[in-house]
């Protein structure tokens, strides 16, 4: 193996000291967050499926439900699911595994995208790594929170990490054996996270439309074949075992469902998350569209057509889920970070395109970094990534280091949203609850029956909107955790109407002191006893 140029190795212990910094903060941050209060509620949905799954050999949301397609990535449940079979025990931990490993092995997944195939060579090289942790630094606090959310944030980006690679692999030497396997692997972009097709299905559309040479042209048109064949063989065994072909998610944020208030809640809410996503990845946000005004006849030359099907794919995701998608848990712009490896890879790219393009400043500035004063710039950058690190730094303090226990998870982040549960859990499994908010409800009783209100696990609700007469005649829950005030419909279709009233025994979140409020069935044969641990927990605290 040739060594590298004496003039190099100066450049390149610079760089290595900037990603030690980088990857150092990055670490740090992820073992902070290595306790339960980092798991998202919304995270535990994939453990009672795998339970129920386990179980009862159905995977639905309830024991007693038909097969339900309650999660976004069936790819994501299925690694929690495997993952369960050895953590028997505190949910929380399959999940922050599976996370923590998607995002460990998409970040290397990264680097090898933009070692490889930022089209750099020597110095520029190393400048296009620098970049990626550059970048990697500035985003620390966000990749720690998805890399230990138990969402299939992590996953999401190490997919489409593979996926860049292994079109940039082949392009332009395909095979019919080669365009099955990326046509295979685009396939899996249903089960891994199916708007992640905008990626796999429009660089080989890209391909069979604007390619210059014929052969290019027929190779694209493998790659959407065999791409279909993946989706349509995905189909025939996802649609009879759930009877629909797109998770329920998408009917309640992305339809109109009948939460018009919801919407409305969060109307700007998605342009904010990007305004921010594009804020903390200033550093690409400036670099790409450089490249691309600076000269642009030499940028359309560097950038290939499946390069630049990435671009119009990452302005098209992001342009859906600023607009169309309601963000719902949107915290650290979680439905932005599953492009992310796109705006990393054009960005190095764009980098080295603007170093060999304007190549004085580039030997001046790679100069500088191999004098003998080449701490600075590390230093300087350091602090730059320390003060977004800072800047971005999480309110609410994390939890003991290894904690998972769900109690103490409850007791630091549910006790104000689920009042009373940790008593309410304690009465037999045949008690039925109903609830917006489900995740932690649903590891606390994960043999209870639980009704969604929401409708991300019942199709009738996600498709057809919330029906009070189901509700409270064919469901007749127990007890009722009073929707989120962000349903505003909901909330009135049930507080104002005399019929729910006569049914149910309501203690608003007002006179509880807490965010929900509770709703008691009257004719229930645990109202008593539900009932003594309203009156009983409220006396206590007066």
């Amino acid at each position: 193996m040739p060594h590298a140029h004496p003039t190099h190795r100066p450049v390149r212990r610079f760089f290595i000291a900037l990603s030690a910094v980088a990857g150092g903060l990055l670490l740090a941050l992820v073992v902070l967050r290595c306790n339960g209060n980092s798991i998202w509620d919304d995270a535990y949905f994939n453990v009672r499926y795998a339970d129920n799954f386990l179980q009862y050999g159905t995977y639905a949301w309830n024991a007693d439900d038909p097969p339900t397609y309650g999660l976004t990535s069936l790819l994501h449940g299925g690694v929690v699911l495997t993952l369960r079979l050895g953590f028997d025990g505190a949910p929380g931990i399959p999940l922050f595994i599976a996370s923590l490993v998607a995002g460990l092995v998409g970040l290397g997944l990264l680097f090898r995208l933009v070692l490889h195939y930022a089209d750099a060579h020597g110095r520029h090289r190393w400048a296009a790594v620098a970049f990626l942790a550059l970048l990697t630094g500035f985003n620390a606090n966000q990749l720690s929170v998805h890399f230990t959310s138990g969402m299939d944030t992590a996953l999401a980006m190490a997919y489409l990490s593979a996926y860049l690679i292994v079109v940039k692999r082949f392009e332009g030497e395909l095979s019919p054996g080669k365009a099955l396997l990326i046509g295979l692997l685009g396939g899996l972009a249903w089960v891994v996270r199916p708007d992640l097709l905008i990626f796999t299905v429009g660089i080989p559309l890209a391909l069979a439309i604007f390619a210059k040479k014929q052969l290019l042209r027929v190779q694209g048109r493998y790659l959407l074949l065999f791409t279909a064949f993946s989706l349509l063989t995905q189909f025939a065994l996802i649609s009879p075992a759930f009877d629909a072909f797109v998770p329920l998610s998408f009917y309640v944020k992305s339809t109109p469902s009948g939460f018009d208030a919801l919407r409305g809640a969060y109307q700007w809410e998605g342009l904010r998350m990007f305004g921010a996503f594009l804020t903390i990845n200033w550093a690409a946000t400036l670099v790409l569209p450089a490249a691309i005004l600076l000269r642009f006849s030499r940028w359309r030359g560097m950038f290939t057509i499946a390069d630049k099907a990435a671009l119009l794919g990452f302005l098209g995701f992001a342009l859906y889920q600023a607009v169309v998608v309601i963000p719902v848990m949107g915290y650290e712009q979680r439905f932005f970070y599953p492009a992310w490896p796109v705006l990393v890879y054009l960005g190095a790219k764009s980098l080295v395109h603007l170093l060999y393009e304007r190549r004085p400043l580039a030997e001046k500035l790679i100069g500088q970094i191999s004098g003998r004063r080449r701490g600075w710039p590390v230093l300087i950058f350091g602090v730059l990534i320390g003060t977004f690190a800072l800047l971005q730094r999480p309110w609410s303090r994390p939890g003991p280091i290894g904690q998972f226990d769900m109690k103490a998870v409850y007791a630091a982040l549910g006790r104000n949203n689920w009042p009373y549960l940790e008593r309410v859990s304690i009465l037999p499994d045949d008690l039925a609850l109903a609830a917006t908010e489900l995740g932690i409800l649903g590891a606390l009783n994960p043999n209870k029956t639980i009704y969604d209100l929401s409708g991300l696990h019942d199709p009738e609700v996600a498709i057809g909107g919330f029906d009070r007469s189901r509700l409270l005649n064919v469901q007749r829950p127990d007890l009722i955790f009073l929707p989120h005030p962000d349903y505003r419909e909901m909330r009135a279709e049930l507080l104002d109407h005399p019929d729910f009233r006569a049914a149910y025994a309501v203690y608003p979140r007002e006179e509880l002191g807490t965010f929900l409020g509770l709703a008691l069935r009257r004719d229930s044969r645990y109202f008593l006893q539900l009932k003594f641990i309203v009156t009983d927990e409220r006396d206590l605290r007066d």
